[in-house]
């Protein structure tokens, strides 16, 4: 069971006792985490080699409420490049290059139906910067928008480029994307890092139940034990719910252990 925690209130986890019209349980967040926690990637090119190569940096801090921003190169996403070569009479270097998605929810989709028409988007986060030679290198992009910081470039994943439905499942590859630097003649390797944004059904993570049922019998008492996510599928291991319930003529449970207990309706002998 996986339940969008679109807030700290509406956190349902709708454990009933055996009745169409029983009230929820809830378990809530002791201490809220950042919705996302955005990773850069590192990706180093060779001129002369004709190679490209990503991995993952350092937290570059919180991302935005209804997304997910990522990184961790073959944790959360995986880069990868092909036919990366240089044409020394244009000064322009390309790469071919895909994104797959490693999170347990699908990208470019905030309902799990619908595309997103931006789609997935891999945003230049800091470079490129000349590492050997001289030079200056700069990135010949999709476009630019305000991200991490104001006028970035990014390249853009959308439509056909996610498969036939749009969209990027767990573990899918996007087709190929070409990348294009105008490169000097003199800049032997350069180096910049990337944030690849997207839409997701569950920005905030999501909360599995064990047991895995959703019901309680009457006079049944059940112990029901969250396992919290991040929105990556990252287990939330500091973060302790409490539990409570709209209805304890319905249902009881225990606000720190999640024991619960199935109550009829009316007066109790």
């Amino acid at each position: 069971m996986r339940i969008p925690r679109f807030s700290l209130v509406l956190l349902a986890i709708a454990v009933s006792a055996c009745r169409p019209d029983a009230a929820p349980l809830a378990p809530v967040d002791r201490v809220p985490e950042p919705a996302t926690r955005s990773v850069s990637l590192s990706c180093t090119v060779d001129v002369r080699r004709g190679t490209m190569t990503c991995e993952p940096t350092a937290p570059a801090g919180s991302g935005e409420t209804r997304t997910l921003i990522v990184g961790g190169q073959n944790q959360y996403v995986k880069l990868t490049s092909s036919g990366t070569a240089y044409d020394a009479g244009t000064e322009r270097l390309t790469s071919d290059v895909t994104v797959k998605n490693l999170v347990p929810q699908t990208m470019g989709t905030s309902d799990g139906v619908t595309p997103d028409p931006a789609g997935v988007r891999v945003f230049f986060h800091a470079g490129p910067t000349v590492t050997s030679g001289t030079g200056t290198v700069s990135v010949l992009a999709d476009g630019t928008d305000a991200f991490t910081g104001s006028g970035q470039p990014y390249y853009q994943y959308a439509g056909a480029l996610l498969g036939a439905d749009g969209m990027l499942s767990q573990n899918e590859t996007s087709s190929p994307r070409t990348w294009t630097f105008a490169v000097p003649t003199t800049v032997a390797t350069f180096t910049f890092q990337v944030l690849v944004w997207a839409t997701v059904p569950l920005p905030d993570g999501w909360i599995e139940l064990s047991p895995a049922s959703d019901s309680v019998a009457v006079g049944d008492r059940v112990l029901f034990t969250p396992t919290i996510y991040t929105p990556g599928g990252i287990v939330r291991e500091r973060e302790v719910p409490w539990w409570s319930t709209s209805d304890a003529a319905v249902a009881t449970v225990d606000s720190a252990t999640g024991r619960s207990r199935g109550w009829r309706r009316g007066p109790r002998r």
